[in-house]
């Protein structure tokens, strides 16, 4: 799973997995999400979009080329918080 993350505020779930099809991989799913905080914010992002996408490990290498995506875009592992975090957070 991965975190595409500073994606434009007009891109909705069909266009990203539309626009990850055509670097030829399959997208198993692909969810909203939350933008990740950088370590300056305190309240969550309403500037940009996040999505969790699930791909194939096959089609990894695709999924990651640099070259096929804006240079605003960032591609993160996908990480999921611990209990303990998320009620740190409230």
């Amino acid at each position: 799973m991965f975190c595409v993350d500073k994606v434009g505020t007009d891109c909705s779930v069909d266009q990203m997995k539309s626009f990850i099809t055509g670097l030829s991989v399959e997208v198993v799913t692909c969810f909203e999400t939350k933008p990740r905080r950088r370590r300056n914010e305190e309240a969550d992002a309403t500037d940009r979009k996040a999505f969790r996408v699930c791909i194939r490990d096959d089609d990894r290498g695709h999924l990651l080329n640099a070259a096929a995506w804006p240079d605003s875009i960032i591609i993160s592992e996908w990480f999921f918080k611990s209990k303990l975090e998320n009620n740190e957070d409230a």
